[in-house]
């Protein structure tokens, strides 16, 4: 069941960054914590241009469009 809701799965490596996505669809991704991959770091949601990222201490930041993300990228 769980497998028909997931469209990606991402693993971004790099010198600073280790970084796991799991996309469901077109309006959820989850950045998992790479410490506890039970936990997430970020939740994002939302459909363009409107986004909602969810943090995992409970703050939630509306996107503003053509605005970057939270780290910048």
């Amino acid at each position: 069941m769980l497998q028909s809701l997931i469209s990606e799965l991402r693993l971004t490596v790099d010198p600073d960054t280790q970084r796991f996505e799991v996309v469901f669809g077109q309006g959820m991704t989850l950045f998992v914590d790479p410490e506890d991959p039970a936990k997430f770091t970020q939740k994002v949601s939302g459909k363009a241009p409107d986004f909602d990222v969810l943090s995992a201490d409970g703050t939630v930041v509306q996107l503003p469009p053509d605005e970057p993300a939270l780290d910048g990228k």
